[in-house]
């Protein structure tokens, strides 16, 4: 137990008188009388030489297997014993190096390069450590070269990614604002035809006021109506709520005309006015205009709707628009009487 001790104190000196600048190495003799001088015997000396001897053959060894962390054991116990010698210092560059050349670890290499100089310091010709260092510099430049072309490999894949990822939703973007326009324009037709529609109701009147005697009730309905729908027009109305309200308008007015010109069909008088039958021919009409219309927003609406669920255009952030849909009271007819 006490050699162990005097062994550990002995190792301890030579780390502490490693650290200390120097101009030169330790020399043999430096090192026994700082071993006799720790209260070493003769024989413990010469015992730490054997220790020596075997924690380098070991760790050299370990270098021919590679198996650099035992390397690196061995050959520290062998080059704190003897900081002098040139194999262990030699020894523990190679293992370093073969550490640095696995995991390009920055610190291996400065180990590698530190134990070099080591050895150089003892022997400033030795060629193997000259070797070395020359070696860890070409290494270290083939490793930036390969660091760069990969940076470049890796900026160059990122920004082809980004590319493809800007024209891709670019292209799909472009796309969905294509059918948003088609369905603002279908519906702009919606609205079109109901204006002309909406246009024929005051002719409708005047023409029933002037062939035949008419309750006020019925023109004050057909009138508040045709109001109540032109209040409504001019604007989008794509969002659910506007949509619904609009429709319900369109068919409250719907079923006041057709129970006009229902009505206007049993009396003599309208019948046999030319301006009534133009007026039933025209509002026919536009209620065929109308159902085309709606029919074609709908459609725009569906293929948009379609488009916008999908992904990645569900990322893009545009909303689903709604249907014109009819009324619940639109199957209703009115009780209109002249």
């Amino acid at each position: 137990m006490a050699e162990q001790k005097m062994l550990e104190a002995y190792l301890e000196k030579m780390m502490t008188l490693q650290m200390m600048p120097r101009e030169k190495p330790l020399t043999e003799a430096e090192m026994k009388q700082t071993a006799l001088d720790l209260g070493m015997s003769e024989a413990d000396w010469q015992e730490s030489r054997k220790l020596f001897s075997d924690s380098l053959q070991r760790g050299q060894g370990s270098l021919a297997m590679k198996n650099w962390d035992a390397a690196i054991k061995e050959l520290e116990q062998a080059y704190g014993l003897n900081p002098s010698s040139v194999d262990a210092a030699f020894g523990l560059a190679q293992a370093y190096k073969g550490l640095f050349l696995e995991s390009q670890h920055p610190d291996h290499k400065l180990k590698a390069e530190d134990y070099a100089n080591r050895a150089l310091l003892v022997n400033p010709s030795h060629r193997p450590s000259l070797n070395l260092l020359s070696e860890l510099r070409q290494t270290v430049k083939a490793v930036e070269k390969q660091q760069q072309r990969q940076k470049v490999v890796f900026y160059g894949a990122a920004a082809a990614v980004v590319l493809i990822l800007f024209f891709t939703f670019s292209s799909i973007r472009n796309s969905l604002v294509e059918k948003e326009q088609k369905v603002e324009q279908a519906w702009a037709q919606v609205e079109n035809v109901y204006q002309r529609r909406s246009e024929l109701v005051p002719k409708l009147v005047n023409t029933v006021k002037a062939s035949a005697e008419v309750e006020a009730k019925s023109i004050e309905q057909l009138s508040k109506a045709y109001q109540d729908a032109a209040a409504l027009a001019g604007g989008k109305n794509l969002n659910a709520t506007e949509l619904e309200k609009f429709s319900q308008k369109q068919e409250q007015l719907s079923q006041l005309l057709n129970g006009f010109i229902a009505q206007g069909q049993s009396k003599p008088s309208l019948k046999s006015s030319q301006a009534f039958r133009d007026l039933q021919i025209q509002l026919e009409g536009s209620e065929n205009r109308i159902a085309v219309e709606r029919r074609r927003f709908n459609q725009a609406v569906q293929e948009y709707n379609a488009a916008v669920k999908q992904f990645p255009a569900s990322l893009l952030g545009f909303k689903e628009r709604a249907y014109f849909k009819a009324s619940a009271d639109a199957m209703k007819s009115p009780d209109v009487k002249f």
